[in-house]
């Protein structure tokens, strides 16, 4: 068996956790082990999203089984079973550990999604990953990550209780083909800074002014530049524009929403009404300094799991992962907020480049 677990003591989010749990599925299908993970103990994941009832005959895609780790826990026996830290979770690490106990068939590495597409060169190079088309035919690194998650982040009922219009309302207006959807990852840090306070028994104050408001303006130049680009190109026509803004902090969603909400947009055909949509989460998007409870999961499950239902996300810039493993669920193309280029420049290149685009549906925007 093999066991993913946070480490207790880690204030690492969501993003280091699916990074780590695409491994470990990957990993165990290659072994025929069977696979468990949790978000620590009393956090109930079971409750918000559905593990499969049984393991599935056919292809490798189907046999994922349920990987619920029961409530009285797993009984770990060592030398079957790998139980490891999501946040030490590497390919290294997680390769040694298999092959000293697999001597049936090769074990191949496996990639760690989460900074795949954060920095200045983010697309995989080379034939790195070939090998793991031995266990699953067709598979494809650029891809890989959306085939695991899909399979296994199935949002259930539960998910209602903190979300109650999400299967009514928010996730049809996110699926609507008539609407350009675009997701923005606003992350101003307010997380991070929650996490520490809320060890200390305070409450930190958030303001839309310095980094918020900074960063805020950096992601809209992209977001309006590759919204632009994308209503021009031939062949495309929508009835409306939709923002779903996802941050970690609340005043940023109102303030996007009060800003940039209900403005009409032109196109050279048509004027189209932009609406916005937010969640009411708290964004946490980083574990608590206390631990983690289900609250604390599914205000940043809903978040993560929405972000990848858009037809392009914009993610903030520097090396917040949370929207770059949002976007990989759903293998949707996803743009990085850069600095601003010469006042002068015009285009989305001027703001913003294109980190994913495995199907290449927004070639023509570099």
């Amino acid at each position: 068996s093999l066991i993913i677990h946070p480490r207790p003591d880690s204030n690492e989010g969501l993003a280091a956790w699916t990074s780590s749990v695409v491994a470990g599925h990957l990993t165990a299908r290659q072994t025929g082990c069977r696979f468990l993970f949790d978000y620590g103990p009393g956090v109930a994941i079971d409750t918000l999203i559905t593990p499969p009832k049984q393991s599935l005959h056919g292809d490798w895609s189907s046999q994922v089984g349920n990987w619920a780790i029961p409530p009285s826990g797993f009984p770990c026996d060592r030398s079957k079973c790998a139980e490891l830290h999501s946040e030490t979770l590497r390919n290294k690490r997680l390769m040694s550990d298999f092959r000293r106990r697999w001597d049936e068939s090769p074990v191949y590495d496996v990639p760690d999604y989460r900074y795949s597409y954060v920095g200045i060169d983010g697309r995989w190079n080379g034939t790195e990953f070939d090998s793991l088309a031995t266990y699953f035919p067709g598979w494809d690194v650029r891809l890989g990550a959306a085939c695991s998650m899909q399979m296994l982040f199935q949002p259930s009922q539960g998910i209602v209780k903190y979300e109650p219009n999400f299967f009514s309302n928010v996730l049809p207006r996110l699926r609507d083909d008539t609407s350009l959807v675009m997701s923005l990852y606003v992350r101003v840090g307010f997380a991070d800074k929650a996490a520490v306070a809320e060890k200390k028994g305070t409450e930190p104050v958030e303001v839309m002014k310095g980094r918020p408001q900074k960063t805020v303006d950096s992601l809209v130049l992209c977001t309006t530049a590759i919204e632009e680009e994308i209503l021009a190109m031939k062949g495309r026509s929508y009835d409306r524009v939709v923002w779903l803004v996802v941050s970690d902090s609340l005043v940023v969603k109102e303030y996007m929403s009060e800003t940039y909400g209900g403005k009409q947009i032109k196109t050279p055909t048509k004027s189209l009404q932009r609406q916005i949509i937010h969640t009411t989460t708290k964004g946490m998007h980083t574990r608590p300094k206390r631990g983690p409870n289900t609250n604390d999961f599914a205000s940043a499950f809903l978040d993560f799991y929405l972000l990848g239902e858009a037809d392009v996300v914009i993610n903030t810039g520097g090396i917040f992962s949370f929207g770059v493993m949002a976007s990989l669920r759903t293998a949707r193309p996803l743009f990085t907020v850069q600095n601003a280029q010469a006042s002068d420049c015009r285009g989305s290149h001027c703001y913003c480049r294109r980190a994913y685009d495995a199907a290449d549906t927004f070639a023509k925007i570099s």
